[in-house]
């Protein structure tokens, strides 16, 4: 008589890690749709991606560039790059 309530047991144990897992899918999917990606530097394994202009205007701000090399790199990137024929 105690064999059904231990199948019983471990079938909730089952259903309740599918659960676990399916939440952490579906967590992770909604990440990679929102534009974050996997690194080991953030607290929870995720940081959002930063648009090259963004880290060029911090390398601006730290004094690694200066002002003409700011405004040629943003140049460079703000215009519609040639076509490869």
């Amino acid at each position: 008589m105690i064999v059904g309530p231990i199948f019983v047991l471990l079938a909730l144990i089952g259903l309740l890690a599918i659960f676990v897992w399916l939440v952490q899918l579906l967590v992770w999917l909604v990440r990679m749709a929102r534009g974050y990606e996997r690194t080991r530097a953030s607290r929870f394994g995720f940081r959002r991606r930063r648009h090259p202009i963004d880290i060029l205007e911090d390398r601006l701000v730290s004094g690694e560039i200066d002002a003409a090399e700011f405004e040629e790199k943003r140049r460079l990137l703000l215009t519609d790059k040639p076509s490869a024929n």
